[in-house]
């Protein structure tokens, strides 16, 4: 048998008298106090307690002057089982939860929800027929991020929605637009940054909006090692609804990304659950376990997991100095590719020190790097020939090892699945209604986000209704399920690289592959793209109605 106290005593799912440690440390926690939410479970957790349950309810969580609204630092072996506990935020600009070199920690349950949507959508009541502008009314109930100088946008961004299906429309493009002109009430006349030819975006008057606005992660864990979410449901998603980023991973997540609560006042639901990826993983040393979640409505990604590239400023025999390289350890793997993302090949790491104040000998011309203070010089186990603005990466830096496995991630903007790392194992999944691809394996070099994939497997998924929107078959992740390099753009990387003399082997970035037992159902154009690879097995896969 199980007891309810008083106090912010509460009573767990299990049998036995299960007393609050936060109460007994003189901390109680309740709902009617929000603040007393960090203070119960930082008690709980010097008084050596594994564990605290909070008591139900919901927390209406204002932040601090800075920072996210719960923040937990150090934190090991402990377990915050917030089951039937709503964290309601007050200002979407502000994070909900983070953890910082936390390890083995459990998050249990809990609902977080933002009490103003962070997002805001519309009717468009008028087109220019030359493209220049869309006038669009904002919808009862949501927020004007367009006159809103704090948490508004300068130069929206939004996406075209079919009336009929609640969906991203058919055939059209995300719209990019700058400068805002207030027409009456709550009606705004946007212009494109280049105007878009409304012959080639089927967009008509009557049809929906929907605007991202500003927002931070939901859910941050920086540097954690085996934290698990479980039961967590995230509605009106700020950013990158749970981000993971370093540290040495291995993390375990089962939660929920869906539509928030109609607003107040509102007569037409949320068209979007967030503004940005259901979850997003970058840099860690052993890649996280993604099981049994539902993600939909995003405005991007549902799983990326990547690692960063470094950019090589100067080399000589089998020593190398990387442009924000600091990421490298003695014993990791170190793979080069050139500036178009040729692979030029691989090496372990002897040394890496952390310089300062490096100069190099030539100007840095990629945009991403040409600012950066940091420098690393490592020491390899073999030689190289390597050129100026070379890209590296490190794989066990990229999330490898990761498992994905029984999720559904539907009916969103972008890709289902965005990989770049090593050792992953992708089953069981079903992905329905993405509107570029279903599953992208590549590095993206603009982006900059590495790296080229090994040993995956990717068995018994289903992938369905991709490719229909803010997209086309001349991109270059346009399959359903899309495995290629990453060029970069020419006017976001540095410049041809030209000399012959020093022209690589065409050696493929992707090995070791296995596409087996998939479903690929009703996707429009390219349904299975393989491009950089080498030994890669298709084999027992349907194409239904490509």
């Amino acid at each position: 048998m199980a007891y309810r106290f008083k106090l912010g005593l509460t009573m767990a799912p299990t049998l036995g008298v299960v007393i609050s440690v936060s109460a007994a440390c003189g901390e109680a926690i309740s709902s009617e106090d929000p603040a007393s939410l960090q203070k119960g479970i930082d008690a709980a957790y010097r008084s050596g307690a594994k564990n605290v349950v909070v008591p139900a309810g919901t927390y209406r969580l204002s932040p601090p002057n800075r920072g996210d609204c719960l923040v937990f630092n150090g934190m090991t072996n402990f377990e915050i089982d917030a089951r039937c506990v709503t964290l309601l935020r007050t200002d979407p600009a502000r994070g909900c939860i983070e953890f910082n070199h936390c390890r083995n920690v459990t998050l249990r349950g809990a609902t977080v929800v933002n009490e103003t949507p962070p997002f805001t959508q519309c009717v468009i009541v008028a087109i220019d027929p030359a493209g220049v502008w869309y006038d669009v009314q904002i919808e009862q109930g949501y927020p004007d991020i367009f006159a809103d100088s704090i948490n508004g946008v300068a130069s929206p961004v939004g996406y075209i929605f079919d009336p009929r299906t609640r969906q991203w429309k058919t055939g059209t493009t995300d719209c990019f637009f700058g400068r805002v002109e207030h027409r009456d009430g709550r009606v705004y006349r946007l212009f494109f940054k280049t105007p878009l030819d409304p012959a080639k975006n089927p967009a008509v008057a009557g049809d929906w909006m929907a605007f991202r606005g500003k927002g931070a992660t939901d859910i941050y864990l920086g540097n954690c090692t085996r934290m698990t979410l479980s039961g967590v449901t995230i509605q009106n998603g700020s950013g990158f609804c749970v981000h993971e980023q370093g540290g040495e991973g291995d993390n375990h997540y089962t939660y929920t990304v869906t539509y928030g609560p109609m607003p107040a006042g509102a007569t037409n639901a949320p068209l979007i659950a967030c503004n940005a990826d259901a979850f997003h993983s970058g840099g860690t040393r052993h890649g996280p376990t993604v099981e049994n979640c539902r993600f939909e409505g995003m405005c991007d990604d549902g799983i990326p997991i990547h690692g960063s590239f470094a950019l090589v400023v100067g080399s000589s025999s089998n020593r190398v100095t990387l442009c924000q390289g600091d990421f490298f350890r003695p014993g990791d793997p170190i793979r080069f590719i050139d500036r178009h993302g040729s692979y030029m090949g691989e090496a372990i790491v002897k040394e890496a020190t952390a310089i300062a104040g490096f100069i190099a000998k030539q100007p840095v011309t990629n945009p991403r790097f040409k600012n950066s203070p940091r420098f690393a010089e490592l020491a390899l186990d073999r030689s190289l020939n390597l050129g100026f603005e070379f890209l590296a990466w490190d794989p066990s830096a990229c999330g490898s090892g990761f498992v994905i496995r029984n999720n559904v991630i539907r009916n969103h903007r972008a890709r289902g699945m965005l990989l770049k790392a090593d050792d992953g194992l992708i089953e069981g999944n079903v992905i329905d209604g993405s509107t570029i691809a279903g599953v992208v394996i590549a590095p993206e070099i603009w982006w900059n986000e590495a790296g080229f994939s090994r040993n995956l497997i990717f068995r018994n998924n289903t992938i369905r209704h991709t490719g229909y929107s803010t997209t086309g078959s001349s991109d270059h992740q346009a399959g359903a399920l899309t495995i290629t390099g990453g060029g970069g753009k020419p006017d976001q990387i540095s410049a041809v690289y030209l000399d012959q003399k020093r022209a690589p082997a065409l050696i493929p970035g992707h090995q070791n592959i296995v596409i087996e037992s998939n479903t690929f159902e009703n996707c429009d154009g390219v349904n299975l793209l393989i491009a950089s690879a080498q030994d890669v097995t298709v084999r027992s896969n349907r194409f239904i109605r490509p």
